[in-house]
């Protein structure tokens, strides 16, 4: 025998992984999938999720074409996840294969019942979960609750070197970039795969694959390359601490000049431009951008363009709402109190840091009636 199968009579209390397959299969909505999923990972299903890896991870395989779907009146007692784990970690290791594969699928097929089976452990087989979730949705939820994120298939792309003229400095080799399709091969057990770059399995090239497990056998050895999910690079970079002056332009271009009490008079400007303000800050200060529609966006005053030259425009530096403009700008420090007021007379105080956002989109914080902002 190749795995022992034990039979539950009572399924527990705990929401099963088949119910909520069919709860995100049933609602389109990117958002109720994702509340489906956040419930799930409040309610610690473990095994769910487990499952949710094996089927969309795509270095996980299993080396079967065919899992035969239940569709028989009678049903099996139930089949527990612990047994069916058991079936699947040999199948992935190659274990099991051929007749002898399909021989445990019938069995295990014959103790789960007829939900467990259609609904969740066939899909995770066929590795396709059929209820429109991809490891992006998972792993956006997965940020609160990292130990169930599926890992990503990522790999080195080629780039057009004419697009970063400014990292071609020094001494650099050259590859020229070839047609063809970019093959990963991926060897376990003295078994190959061949992936594509999004994690795609490749079942069309059985000479590469022949030959690959043939130079295995004859020249590899125990060392082996562990393949792993890296960890995410934080690259920190430290900001001077420093006093500048943010040069705004009435249309919006901004450029940053070193330390204080600057003459205004002289700042020049293209041409139907002119100042709007200088503001006196810190290059760890923040530059605020207000729009017609009431959200504000924030840019780091350390990334500014310098006073050479005109600057940049402020837009250029976050995703401006459709049909939005920018009418008001402000720079200062996290504690600065700002007073802000609309054309009709409504207006509070708020702090820089309350406007405060990393997305580049900017956030909702003034409600407009078709009034733009003032200082």
């Amino acid at each position: 025998m190749y795995i022992t199968i034990r039979q539950t009579e009572a399924q527990s209390m705990r929401t099963q992984p088949q119910d909520i397959i069919a709860r995100l299969e049933a609602d389109n909505s990117k958002l109720a999938k994702q509340a489906i999923l956040k419930e799930a990972m409040e309610e610690g299903l473990d095994e769910f999720f487990e499952g949710v890896r094996m089927a969309l991870d795509p270095l996980v395989t299993f080396g079967v074409k065919k899992v035969p779907e239940r569709s028989d009146v009678l049903t099996g007692q139930g089949l527990i996840w612990r047994d069916f784990k058991v079936l699947a970690n040999q199948l992935i290791n190659r274990e099991l294969t051929g007749h002898a594969a399909r021989d445990a699928i019938e069995l295990v097929m014959s103790v789960a019942t007829v939900e467990q089976w259609n609904g969740f452990y066939r899909r995770i087989l066929i590795k396709d979960l059929r209820c429109g979730m991809s490891e992006k949705t998972v792993n956006k939820v997965a940020k609160d609750f990292p130990q169930y994120a599926v890992p990503v298939f990522t790999c080195s792309l080629a780039h057009d070197s004419a697009n970063h003229e400014k990292k071609m400095v020094g001494k650099k080799q050259i590859e020229v970039k070839l047609d063809g399709v970019r093959v990963l091969a991926v060897c376990k057990s003295g078994k190959v795969e061949l992936f594509s770059r999004n994690g795609k399995q490749f079942h069309n090239f059985p000479h590469i694959i022949k030959e690959i497990e043939a130079d295995a056998k004859d020249f590899g050895d125990q060392r082996r390359t562990l393949m792993k999910q890296d960890e995410r690079a934080v690259a920190e970079v430290k900001v001077i601490d420093e006093p500048v002056t943010v040069i705004v332009s009435q249309k919006g271009w901004v450029r940053v000049r070193q330390s204080h009490e600057h003459e205004s008079q002289q700042f020049t400007f293209k041409a139907g431009d002119a100042l709007y303000d200088t503001f006196e800050c810190r290059t760890v200060d923040q530059m605020l951008g207000f729009g017609t529609d009431g959200r504000v966006y924030t840019v780091s005053v350390s990334e500014l363009p310098g006073a050479r030259g005109d600057g940049s425009p402020l837009t250029s530096f976050v995703n401006l709402a459709p049909g939005s403009q920018m009418v008001a700008y402000y720079a200062g420090h996290a504690d600065d109190l700002v007073l802000i007021s609309t054309k009709g007379g409504n207006g509070f105080l708020a702090n820089v840091a309350d406007m405060f956002t990393r997305n580049k989109a900017g956030k909702s914080f003034v409600g407009l009636d078709k009034k733009m902002l003032i200082f």
